[in-house]
């Protein structure tokens, strides 16, 4: 009768887990759990999808990840790992990754810490997913707001934004600064039939 509930039980936490993974996948996201102690990665098939891996890995590290990480962006991503497994809170980030092909893919991460009996720190966990779509769209959103449709010049708000940077800059300088501006005549009928 044990050996029975044990092979149910099995088979039961198999199935919760093939759900799980079945979630995530369908989500787009990748779940890691990382131990301290041997410093190994299990995660997700998707986690390796997301770092441009065709076939699963079969180690994974806190070192690997790293290496992954552009080297503009690791500093960070290292630094805010370390403060919140320092207080054992949650953190979360959004960072560069390159994959084997050279190309570059923006990844958000989210993620938090288990402690033992003693408080101590000993494991890590967390989920990410891809993001390039929603930075495509941030990057579309700001040359739709900064760009002119027609001309492809900055417009006003990318002027004034201009504008206030270089007084800010120049606050306190004892440099002469000018401003050269144009009045095309009749510009504003053109602009209003032409966009």
């Amino acid at each position: 009768v044990e050996v029975t509930r044990d092979r149910n039980e099995r088979a039961q936490t198999l199935r919760e887990i093939k759900n799980f993974e079945f979630v995530l996948s369908a989500s787009g996201l990748a779940f890691w759990d990382l131990d301290f102690e041997t410093d190994l990665m299990w995660r997700s098939p998707q986690n390796d999808t997301i770092f441009g891996y065709k076939n699963r890995q079969q180690i994974w590290s806190y070192e690997k990840y790293l290496s992954h990480i552009l080297e503009e962006d690791k500093s960070m991503v290292h630094s805010t790992f370390s403060r919140a497994r320092e207080n054992a809170t949650s953190f979360e980030m959004e960072y560069r990754c390159k994959w084997s092909d050279k190309s570059i893919h923006w990844l958000w991460c989210k993620g938090g810490f288990i402690t033992d009996e003693f408080d101590r720190v000993v494991r890590a966990y967390g989920i990410e997913s891809c993001i390039d779509e929603q930075k495509d769209a941030q990057l579309k959103l700001l040359d739709l707001a900064y760009i002119d449709e027609l001309t492809r010049l900055a417009n006003r708000a990318a002027f004034n934004d201009c504008l206030k940077a270089l007084i800010v800059q120049k606050r306190g300088c004892f440099e002469y600064s000018g401003l050269f501006m144009i009045d095309l005549d009749n510009f504003k009928s053109v602009n209003n039939t032409l966009g």
